[in-house]
């Protein structure tokens, strides 16, 4: 009698799907590249945002639940947090020489909002008509080398500073306006006075001064 002999087969390898992984693999960037961004004002993390704009003359010093910021004259910052919380800081600015050191009055801001539910609100710092912003042009013979704002007055300041006489603009700083506020500038024994500066008494209000 014939024996039988049994012969195994080998199972062939399981052939793997490469379109089917391919496939997969642009769902998967495509999900990945739809998720939000968290910087943006509506994030992926639940945060909006706050602009505010600098509407005064210099840069403006502002911080804004621990962070601070710089906001050029005319330019504007935005803060980020979660929706509906707290927005509180300060805000300041004033006149500088070139050493830093304050010319005229320093203005400041008490920042107290609410991150709004969506997207992105925006806010002003002002400055009240009750202040006024103070530009000079020396084109005579003399440097300046002090500034008195409101003269005579109890709301008189004096800034020892030095205006070149270049004929170019140059902004001083914030002072208080009145009906009857004033400036004067001396070098020496010559002065130059200007007894009235016809303030418009509106936000944001500057007036510009020339020596001869």
């Amino acid at each position: 009698m014939k024996k039988l002999i049994k012969i195994k087969v080998a199972t062939p390898p399981k052939l793997i799907n490469v379109g089917l992984i391919f496939f997969l693999c642009i769902a998967l960037a495509f999900i990945a590249g739809c998720k939000k961004d968290a910087s943006s004002p509506d994030g992926g993390d639940g945060n909006t945002s706050i602009t505010y704009i600098n509407n005064s003359f210099k840069p403006v010093n502002i911080t804004v639940n621990g962070v601070s910021k710089i906001i050029g004259a005319g330019s504007n910052a935005i803060f980020t947090g979660a929706a509906g919380s707290d927005a509180t800081g300060t805000a300041f600015s004033s006149g500088l020489t070139s050493s830093g050191t304050q010319v005229g009055l320093q203005i400041t801001w008490a920042i107290a909002n609410t991150f709004p539910a969506t997207g992105n609100v925006t806010h002003n710092l002002n400055v009240g008509p009750d202040l006024f912003f103070l530009r000079v042009t020396n084109s005579s013979a003399l440097q300046m080398t002090k500034l008195y704002v409101n003269y005579g007055t109890a709301a008189q300041t004096l800034d020892n500073i030095t205006i070149p006489n270049d004929g170019n603009i140059y902004d001083i700083g914030y002072y208080k306006a009145f009906t009857n506020s004033n400036a004067r500038a001396e070098s020496g024994g010559t002065y130059w006075y200007w007894a009235s500066l016809s303030l418009p008494f509106t936000n944001n209000q500057t007036i510009k001064v020339a020596g001869n």
